[in-house]
């Protein structure tokens, strides 16, 4: 498994996965980055009722990391830098697919 760091925004049912860092409080990617950084998203994670979050460490052997399962089966590792963010984005999670 190989992991790269991706920034992540939720947009209603869905989180969209961008390369470059979200603008702080914006909740927006930079736009007009000069370093070739691309501010559209690379893939979008839609999210639904069927959405299946699992916390287990052996799963992926990082800390503060956690698996999402969507409807279609397709799995993505994500992590946090921090307990404390992983707990609001599993917040953001539950709301987004509820």
């Amino acid at each position: 498994m190989i992991w790269r760091r991706r920034w992540f925004n939720f947009y209603g049912h869905e989180i969209k996965l961008f390369k470059s860092e979200l603008v702080s409080g914006r909740k927006a990617p930079i736009v007009g980055r000069t370093d070739g950084q691309d501010s559209k998203p690379i893939q979008t994670v839609p999210l639904g009722s069927a959405v299946y979050i699992s916390h287990t460490y052996e799963e992926s052997q990082v800390q503060g990391s956690f698996k999402v399962r969507d409807q279609s089966g397709e799995e993505w590792y994500m992590f946090t830098d921090g307990s404390e963010e992983k707990e609001t984005v599993l917040a953001a999670f539950a709301i987004a697919s509820a």
